[in-house]
């Protein structure tokens, strides 16, 4: 596994591209009283969408891949020799 999967990636809203959200809850009540919160899900701040943390945090993986790829090929393109242009002949 890569390093880089072990640092922080900010989440974005797969619509809008948003990184601020807000979490929802729903609540409910005792007819003797109380209420009680419990975590429903998140929704964008942006486009007020609900989002999917688990495909969210896929993406954001796939992101990271996919630019470590790019920086790969971009190293293996610096390694690689430079193709040398075959030498004229002559024919007589």
């Amino acid at each position: 596994m890569s390093e880089e999967f072990a640092t922080w990636t900010t989440l974005r809203c797969p619509d809008c591209d948003s990184a601020r959200f807000v979490q929802t809850c729903g609540l409910t009540t005792r007819a003797n009283g109380g209420t009680v919160s419990t975590p429903q899900g998140w929704e964008c701040c942006g486009c007020r969408n609900t989002v999917d943390l688990g495909a969210m945090a896929q993406a954001a993986s796939l992101r990271q891949l996919e630019q470590e790829i790019q920086q790969r090929r971009q190293q293996m393109a610096a390694l690689r020799p430079l193709p040398t242009p075959p030498s004229p002949t002559s024919t007589s």
